[in-house]
C-alpha cells in the first residue's frame, strides 16, 4: 500500500467514488486479501471484504472476482469497478460515467483514452532485435489522416449483474467508452508509473495551494506571535534566500500565493503595523491558474489592507521565467502592466527587477537554477537592486 499525495492510494479511489454523490459509504467494498491493508481501509467507513484463498493467487484475475462479489446482489443492480491503480481519476469522471451509462443504455462502460500513437506505428521485436511489421511506415503514414484510436485506461468499468454473468466481461461489442484526458488517465502499475502520478499531483498547483493553506495558516501565527521589524518584505519562494537590509523583515514563503497572503495579512495587521511593505507577489498565482485579472486583484486586496492602516507599500513586478512550462511570460507582462496601472491607482512606488534579471520578457539563463528561481548570481543581481531603492528612498 503505496502513500501518494499524503494518503494511501487506495484512499484516492474511494474518495472519487464518496464525492461523486453517487454512492454512500455502504455502498462501497473493497476487495483485499491483506488484513493490513483492510483494517487501514476500515477507517473510511466503507465495507472491506476479504478474499477467500482460492482468489487471493497471484494469478487470479478481476473477472474472477467480480464474479464472486456479485452473487450477493440481484440481477438488475448496477455497479462499478473502481480499481485502486487509478487514483488520479475525478469525482466527476465517476459522476459522469455513470449519467452517460444511464443516459445510452449501454450494456457495459469502459473509460477509455486517446492513443497519441498509430497501431501502424506498433511492431514487435525479433531475437535480434529487427523490427518486421514496420516496414516501409515512413512511406505510407500520414499523422493527418489516420482516425483516432483510443484504449482502456482501467480506471472506470461499469455494467449490471445480469449483464456481466451473461458476457463475463465488459468488453463487448455493445460496451461504451468514456474518454477520460491523459492527464488523470495514469493506471499504476509498477514503480515508474508510480512516480508519474507522484509528479501529477506534485504540479497539480491548486490542489497544492489548497493542501497548504493551514502550513500557511500556522506561518502567520508564528509572524504574529514575534516582534517583527518595522519594514515587511511579502514575497514567495523567489525571495525567501535573499539577504535584506537592517530593518526588514523576510516574510518571503515557498508556493504562497497573493491570494493567500490576501487572506491572511488581516490578522498580521490587526497586531503589529509596519512602518512599509515591499510586496513582490503573484507568480504561484499564475501557477496556480489564476488568470491575470485575479492575480492583480489580489495584489489590490494586499494593498487595501496596508494602506488602510497608514503602510507605505512597494509593489515589486514579477520577474520573467525561462522555458517553464507552468507559467507564460505574456502572462507575467500582462500582469506587471495592471501593477503600473494599481501603482497610479493606489500612489504606491512600483520597482521593476527585470531591467536587472531579463531581456526580451525572458529570465537571463546566467541568472536561473531551473527557470523561475534565480542562480546565486541572480541572487546577488536582485539585493543589489533592492539596496539601490532603500538607498534612494533614504536619500529623497
Amino acid at each position: 500500500m503505496l502513500f501518494l499525495a499524503g494518503k494511501p492510494l487506495i484512499f484516492h479511489t474511494i474518495e472519487a467514488a464518496l464525492q461523486s454523490g453517487a454512492f454512500s459509504p455502504e455502498d462501497i467494498y473493497v476487495s483485499t486479501d491483506s488484513e493490513a491493508y483492510a483494517a487501514i481501509i476500515r477507517q473510511t467507513g466503507v465495507t472491506v471484504l476479504l478474499r477467500e484463498p482460492e482468489l487471493a493467487r497471484d494469478q487470479t484475475t478481476s473477472a474472477e472476482v467480480v464474479l464472486d462479489f456479485l452473487q450477493q446482489f440481484s440481477e438488475n443492480t448496477l455497479f462499478a469497478l473502481l480499481q485502486p491503480t487509478s487514483p488520479l481519476r475525478t469525482a466527476e469522471q465517476v459522476q459522469a460515467a455513470i449519467e452517460q451509462f444511464e443516459k445510452t443504455g449501454a450494456r457495459h462502460l469502459v473509460s477509455v483514452s486517446k492513443a497519441d500513437k498509430s497501431p501502424a506505428l506498433y511492431t514487435t521485436m525479433t531475437a535480434d532485435g529487427k523490427l518486421p511489421d514496420i516496414a516501409g511506415v515512413d512511406q505510407n503514414y500520414r499523422r493527418q489522416n489516420r482516425a483516432d484510436y483510443y484504449y482502456p485506461n482501467g480506471a472506470i468499468y461499469l455494467s449490471t449483474k445480469e449483464a456481466y454473468l451473461a458476457d463475463k466481461s465488459f468488453f463487448t461489442t455493445e460496451t461504451c467508452g468514456f474518454e477520460m484526458e491523459k492527464e488523470t488517465s495514469i493506471d499504476v502499475d509498477d514503480k515508474a508509473d508510480f512516480y508519474q502520478a507522484v509528479g501529477a499531483r506534485y504540479f497539480d498547483y491548486q490542489a497544492r495551494e489548497q493542501a497548504n493553506q493551514a502550513l500557511y495558516e500556522n506561518r502567520f501565527s508564528t509572524w504574529k506571535a514575534k516582534q517583527l521589524k518595522p519594514n515587511w518584505f511579502l514575497a514567495d519562494s523567489r525571495g525567501e534566500l535573499l539577504e535584506l537590509p537592517e530593518g526588514f523583515s523576510n516574510l518571503a514563503m515557498g508556493g504562497i500565493t497573493a491570494a493567500t497572503v490576501a487572506a491572511n495579512l488581516p490578522q498580521l495587521i490587526g497586531q503589529q503595523i509596519p512602518e512599509m511593505a515591499v510586496v513582490a507577489l503573484g507568480v504561484n498565482d499564475l501557477i496556480t491558474d489564476y488568470t491575470p485579472a485575479e492575480t492583480a486583484q489580489h495584489l489590490e486586496m494586499i494593498l487595501k489592507h496596508l494602506q488602510q492602516v497608514g503602510c507605505e507599500v512597494i509593489l515589486v513586478k514579477i520577474v520573467y521565467t525561462l522555458y517553464v512550462a507552468s507559467v507564460s511570460n505574456q502572462q507575467i507582462a500582462e500582469v506587471n502592466e495592471r501593477i503600473d496601472y494599481l501603482g497610479e491607482k493606489w500612489n504606491c512606488e512600483v520597482i521593476d527587477p527585470n531591467s536587472q534579471l531579463a531581456a526580451d520578457k525572458q529570465l537571463l539563463y546566467s541568472y536561473t537554477t531551473d527557470g523561475l528561481h534565480f542562480s546565486a548570481a541572480g541572487n546577488t543581481i536582485l539585493e543589489n537592486f533592492y539596496q539601490t531603492t532603500w538607498t534612494r528612498r533614504l536619500v529623497q
